[in-house]
């Protein structure tokens, strides 16, 4: 059988059966898995000094390919859903007295995370970070936009014109509020709600 001198997946010179060295060496590694994964693993062992160069260089990729990365690897958690959750909730099971611990030392980033869930489901536009936040409680110099209590680290990150009206997660339409205050306003217009407690005639 004769097979072209280029190669068929990307147009490069062939190497071997009308692929390239990339995607021969690809192609090989999918037919042979588990030959592939046993035989980098005792090279691993065999080679530990390499095994750091292997993540310096991989390191080095990152940083160059960060795009390219986060595509990538949003592709394989979605073909690898269920062994994602799975993994997710066996570390979960086994680190819940850290995990707990952790979450009540960064708020913020959780507060970050939360936020960005529901903007995923909203389809909202815009965002705003952690960073903005903190600016942004300075700015009302740690009291409730609102009833002007002090919130220190409990508040709530308040979307004046609500998500579900159309408001959008830039910073400029945040204002942080205390949780009474944010759950009495929830998705009311903004300038109904401040009239509703005479701010505003």
């Amino acid at each position: 059988m004769t097979y072209p001198k280029i190669c068929t997946e990307c147009g490069k010179g062939a190497l071997r059966k009308g692929l390239c060295s990339k995607h021969y060496s690809a192609s090989y590694r999918k037919l042979h898995p588990s030959y592939h994964k046993d035989y980098k693993a005792e090279w691993r062992r065999k080679n530990p000094e390499g095994r750091k160069l292997e993540r310096e260089s991989y390191k080095k990729w990152a940083a160059r390919n960060k795009e390219k990365l986060r595509v990538l690897s949003a592709k394989w958690r979605k073909k690898n859903h269920e062994y994602v959750l799975a993994k997710a909730k066996e570390y979960n099971n086994k680190n819940k007295a850290k995990y707990k611990v952790w979450r009540k030392e960064n708020r913020d980033l959780l507060r970050v995370h939360e936020r960005k869930k529901r903007l995923k489901r909203s389809s909202a536009h815009g965002w705003h970070t952690a960073k903005e936040v903190a600016k942004l409680w300075w700015r009302q110099r740690g009291k409730c936009a609102v009833c002007n209590i002090s919130i220190w680290d409990k508040y709530h990150e308040d979307h004046m014109t609500p998500l579900a009206r159309g408001g959008s997660d830039h910073i400029h339409n945040i204002q942080l509020l205390c949780p009474p205050c944010n759950q009495i306003k929830h998705a009311k217009d903004p300038i109904k709600f401040m009239q509703s407690l005479g701010f505003l005639i």
